[in-house]
């Protein structure tokens, strides 16, 4: 089939599925993203975490709402507030998301963000989000519905006393942890509270381990890491703010425990609504990442892009981590082994398995900057 051909046949599903593709709740430009440079999250304007791999970039997902919103899973917090104005935006130069509700009587705001106080390789992840009501009075609701490898697992929740926990049988925890009671309805995990002005509630979703922080102090050691970054730019011309908010974005995608660089944090999102073009994007493009390299080196006064180029190299000559952890061989033609999941819903097209096919044949990046 000629590339044509496949143009031709995916506007034709997309004309199809225009029915199907209304049915998605929450648009992909209607997201903002937060990450640790292990994994991301996409968060929508409704307070929805509905797309998250984890732990890491190429690890099955837990909230996949985005490619089916029935069986994907999802982290929600939302007041109750019928008439509001919603606006997302990020704390300046930083990877630190702010979601505002603005009613005629009631005001409130979520924050989000994945814990990350420093590029250290050996940190677990957290996901920190934390509401508070700026105006008025307000009852904010919170579900949690995690769901387990691709959206194929349900596991039982274990309440305790400020958190839950879901036990997986190769021995990894998922737990969330809050400061209001928490109680479990059909497999979801809720809350129910009414604060008043000044007040708020927390909520942590990680691993397992001992906080090692409160959230307060969390969030801020995270915006001093994502502005104290954003000043090594040595731009400073008229679109600086453009400049380092597309950088700390694609920094987002930067793997701090190999250096390797996502060309996306997202599989099953096709070019057109019901498409069959739905790629895994969560790996390497050797070309694509030293393009990244090659802004990055463009922007910053000191461009470390020595763990890229060595990870990226090392796969010419035998199995190479290029994504999140998984071992890939870059050495010559070959396959992604992904699983092909026919019973999502998928944003207009099956989520996961489209396969792509990666080869390394002379890698000399004139991109890259050894410092």
């Amino acid at each position: 089939m000629d590339a044509n051909t496949g143009l031709i046949r995916d506007k034709v599903a997309a004309e199809r599925s225009q029915e199907e593709a209304a049915v998605v709740p929450r648009a992909i430009e209607n997201h903002g993203v937060i990450g640790d440079l292990a994994t991301i999250a996409l968060a929508a304007t409704d307070g929805t975490l509905d797309f998250l791999c984890w732990p890491d970039f190429d690890s099955p997902t837990i909230f996949a709402a985005l490619l089916d919103p029935e069986r994907g899973g999802m982290f929600q917090i939302a007041p109750e507030l019928s008439d509001a104005r919603v606006t997302q935006q990020y704390l300046p130069d930083t990877n630190v998301l702010l979601t505002r509700w603005m009613g005629d009587k009631a005001s409130g705001e979520l924050t989000d963000f994945m814990y990350v106080k420093n590029s250290r390789s050996d940190g677990s992840s957290m996901v920190v989000r934390r509401f508070r009501v700026t105006r008025g009075s307000l009852k904010v609701r919170m579900s949690c519905t995690p769901r387990f490898e691709y959206a194929t697992r349900q596991l039982s929740a274990e309440l305790e006393e400020g958190a839950v926990i879901w036990r997986q049988a190769n021995g990894e925890v998922l737990r969330l942890l809050a400061n209001v009671p928490l109680a479990e309805i059909d497999g979801t995990v809720v809350a129910e509270i009414t604060l008043q002005a000044g007040e708020g509630i927390d909520f942590i979703l990680d691993d397992g381990d001992a906080a090692e922080a409160t959230p307060e102090e969390m969030e801020a050691q995270t915006v001093a890491f994502w502005q104290n970054w954003a000043r090594q730019s040595t731009y400073r011309g008229r679109w600086r703010e453009m400049v380092n908010r597309s950088a700390l974005a694609l920094k987002l995608m930067t793997s701090r425990k190999h250096g390797s660089i996502v060309a996306a944090a997202t599989f099953g999102l096709p070019e057109t609504p019901g498409g069959s073009r739905n790629w895994d994007y969560r790996a390497t493009w050797i070309r694509d990442a030293s393009f990244t390299v090659y802004a990055r080196r463009a922007r910053e006064a000191v461009c470390r892009a020595r763990p890229f180029v060595q990870t990226s190299t090392a796969g010419a000559q035998g199995p190479a981590p290029l994504h999140g952890g998984r071992p890939q061989s870059a050495s010559a033609t070959r396959n992604l082994a992904l699983p092909f999941l026919e019973s999502a819903f998928g944003y207009g097209g099956p989520p996961v398995g489209r396969r792509q096919r990666l080869v390394v044949l002379h890698f000399r990046p004139a991109s890259a900057c050894h410092r």
